[in-house]
């Protein structure tokens, strides 16, 4: 029990680290882009880093991508079970979920940081 959830804490903070970058660059280019277009982030920077994210997101928690599927062999006297993922892609795909978050992530902190920014001035 106790190595399965150290093991579940690792591997997500693992993944936390993977999106820092993200949440840094989306962020600071989020942040430059409401500075130039005076209080609104331009229409590029809100499709890559928001609805792109939002859209790799719902497709694989829709999809089942991730997901695996088990079927039953009827072997004689016994029945074995097989478990096989529902796609090829899924690990690709659950790997570029963090980036993708964190994408959002900076997105959404650098227009917090901006409109606490404008009501100071």
């Amino acid at each position: 029990m106790l190595e399965q959830f150290a093991s579940f804490v690792t591997t997500y903070l693992l993944y936390l680290m993977l999106s820092v970058p993200f949440i840094v660059w989306s962020g600071r280019t989020t942040y430059a882009s409401i500075e130039a277009h005076g209080g609104k982030p331009g229409r590029g920077v809100t499709y890559v880093f928001a609805i792109f994210p939002l859209v790799l997101t719902a497709y694989y928690i829709l999809s089942g991508i991730g997901g695996t599927r088990e079927e039953d062999f009827d072997i004689g006297p016994t029945t074995a079970f097989r478990q096989e993922r529902v796609s090829d892609w899924g690990p690709y795909l659950f790997l570029s979920l963090p980036p993708a978050w964190g994408l959002l992530a900076g997105y959404v902190i650098a227009n917090i940081v901006s409109r606490r920014n404008a009501g100071k001035a």
